[in-house]
């Protein structure tokens, strides 16, 4: 077999290489789909951007400009300007029509989160050391005193993220953070003081039950805390929740 005959039965094809602005598009674009630029932030300015991401500035004004026309940010002129993450207040059923627009499935999307963040809080509480709980205090004490929906939504997925980092198990981290990255919305709910009541004492049992190194009670109040997430946005999720011992 001639080594052209190898290569077509490996699947491999010529590899499509991407101009290098749509490159720092996909980049910004994961950066503000896990809130590292939530709602309404600044971007750093082109220049301190640019450097960082080791591209050219015509390159980085390519790439914004990308964004700016997918809704993603806009730019402001005058002494305060800059990048700015597009900021938008929508009803649960805008956010809904979104996703639809879209093509994502929620139901499937909060399945998948129950599942993986439950096995990384159950992993998690086998190896929690005080300096984790204290940072998640901390995040968690952040979201109940903050008035603004995109630090919320930072410290929120912040949260998420430190316990999935806290398995120690790569693929597990990778997942949790693909979920998160795909139910991003552009739009601030109007319902920051109701996802404080709701969020931070559900967060605060699951801080409480790694730190007591309760594995199973971890999982079951992580999976309960998704699936009152999901219900929030008038999801029903089909399978029954486990409960902690």
């Amino acid at each position: 077999m001639s080594t052209d005959d190898n290569t077509a039965s490996a699947g491999l094809r010529p590899v499509d290489i991407a101009p290098a602005h749509s490159v720092v598009v996909r980049y910004l674009k994961r950066a503000i789909h896990l809130y590292e630029f939530p709602a309404g932030s600044r971007l750093p300015s082109e220049r301190d951007l640019a450097t960082r991401l080791g591209v050219s500035r015509a390159t980085l004004r390519e790439a914004l400009r990308n964004l700016e026309g997918a809704g993603y940010v806009e730019v402001r002129r005058g002494a305060a300007g800059g990048n700015f993450v597009l900021d938008r207040t929508g009803s649960i059923d805008e956010v809904r029509r979104w996703f639809t627009d879209q093509g994502i499935d929620l139901e499937a999307i909060f399945d998948f989160r129950a599942t993986v963040e439950s096995l990384a809080a159950h992993r998690a509480a086998t190896r929690a050391n005080p300096a984790l709980i204290t940072t998640l205090r901390d995040l968690n004490d952040r979201m109940s005193r903050t008035t603004d929906p995109g630090e919320f939504r930072q410290c929120d997925q912040r949260f998420h993220m430190r316990i999935a980092e806290a398995a120690r198990a790569e693929l597990v981290r990778d997942a949790v953070e693909e979920a998160r990255a795909a139910l991003f919305h552009p739009y601030r709910l109007p319902t920051l003081r109701t996802l404080q009541d709701r969020c931070v004492p559900e967060h605060e049992a699951i801080i409480d039950a790694l730190a007591d190194h309760k594995d199973t009670d971890a999982a079951a109040l992580m999976n309960r805390h998704i699936r009152a997430t999901a219900d929030s946005a008038g999801i029903f999720m089909r399978t029954d929740t486990p409960k902690p011992t």
